[in-house]
């Protein structure tokens, strides 16, 4: 299932967010994806120990448990922090399946079963 929320986040947020990661430390989006991944994900994101990634995904995360629609359609139990991405000169994220199985920082792993995209510019 496709479920798609408008405005998860008012202009203002967003635009400050934008001026938070404009500038941001970004490194090679392939650091957190597999060999078949690797493959196809040309892109740049924060790395994982950020703490501009934990203050931003907390907010996300915030909209997120305040959206009636959000909370109805996943019945989350818990929810990995969010990942920033950002795509310049031609990056891309070719053909893909998301992992289901994600490491967490404390060394185990915890099976994710809803992906979720929300975008900070037009898709």
């Amino acid at each position: 299932m496709l479920l798609h929320i408008e405005n998860l986040l008012d202009i203002a947020t967003v635009e400050r967010m934008r001026a938070k990661l404009d500038g941001a430390d970004w490194i090679d989006g392939r650091e957190t994806v597999g060999p078949q991944g690797a493959l196809v994900k040309r892109n740049q994101q924060l790395p994982d120990g950020s703490p501009l990634r934990a203050e931003l995904g907390r907010e996300v995360l915030a909209a997120c448990a305040r959206h009636p629609q959000f909370h109805a359609a996943t019945l989350p139990l818990k929810i990995l922090p969010p990942r920033f991405n950002r795509y310049t000169g031609g990056g891309t994220y070719g053909a893909h399946i998301d992992g289901a199985v994600m490491a967490l920082a404390n060394g185990s792993q915890m099976r994710s079963d809803i992906a979720c995209t929300v975008f900070l510019a037009d898709p």
